[in-house]
């Protein structure tokens, strides 16, 4: 077995989200001739390999598919001082690919332990609503469950920051543009910058990123018609373990209404 087959092989299938089954079924094809006991693809579209028939179960999952645009697939020497192996470029490759490619090549070359069954899982969906990952989650008990997305090559994490987002909405009667009134692009400008101050003081206390809320202004567009215009804030946030959505969405409310915005 190459030792990057499975990942130059994966990477090179080109999966965006909805668009996964032609990289499903490579992997499948893929774990079959590397020995799984089974592999398949699922009701949601994942790609499935089992290995072992124990009653203590390890499931590694992965998603398979990537955000859209398509990178050339290269290998390339490795330019830093070491000068180990090489580098490879494709959509995937590291986001998450390579987590899924690993997990692959691993539980092949584990193989068969007594008392244990692997579980291989390529999700689908993952960039958008998760799909795939939500389908599982009622169908396996394991004992142990290890998800593949990137970080260091070194160490594993243990938590992941949850996400909320947010489309806010501030509207204001039509006016002159003479007559010195606030226009809903300003006003929402101004819940922007409400929304900020609480995040910059919410962490103030806080050094560990993971500790903190990552506040985005993912977009921002407005339009008006003969009597109203209104502006649109498209707000995400990356959440530390202590901060629920809910608990979040609590305060944003607290925030908008303060400005007679509105929330969906």
């Amino acid at each position: 077995m190459s030792d990057f087959e499975t990942l130059i092989g994966l990477v090179s299938q080109y999966s965006p989200s909805g668009h996964e089954r032609g990289a499903v079924e490579w992997l499948v094809a893929r774990m079959k001739a590397l020995g799984f006991d089974d592999a398949f693809v699922d009701e949601a579209g994942n790609a499935v390999g089992v290995m072992g028939k124990g009653t203590k179960q390890v499931v590694l999952l992965g998603h398979i598919d990537t955000v859209p645009g398509e990178i050339k697939v290269t290998l390339t020497p490795n330019p830093s001082p070491e000068g180990r192996g090489e580098l490879l470029y494709g959509r995937g490759s590291v986001d998450a690919k390579g987590p899924l490619a690993s997990f692959v090549d691993a539980v092949a070359k584990v193989g068969v332990k007594d008392g244990w069954q692997f579980v291989v899982i390529g999700a689908i969906e993952e960039e958008r609503n998760s799909e795939g990952a939500r389908f599982v989650a009622t169908k396996y008990k394991p004992d142990f469950a290890i998800i593949g997305e990137p970080n260091q090559w070194d160490r594993m994490a243990l938590g992941y920051k949850g996400s909320a987002w947010a489309n806010v909405t501030v509207k204001r009667g039509q006016a002159h543009t003479a007559s010195g009134e606030e226009t809903a692009a300003e006003a929402a400008v101004g819940v922007w910058l409400k929304i900020k101050a609480y995040v910059d003081s919410f962490n103030a206390d806080k050094p560990k990123v993971f500790d903190q809320l990552l506040l985005t202004l993912r977009g921002m567009d407005s339009d008006s018609n003969d009597f109203e215009q209104w502006a649109r804030l498209k707000i995400g946030v990356r959440l530390p373990v202590e901060v629920s959505p809910e608990d979040w969405y609590v305060k944003l409310n607290e925030i908008i209404n303060d400005s007679h915005a509105s929330r969906r």
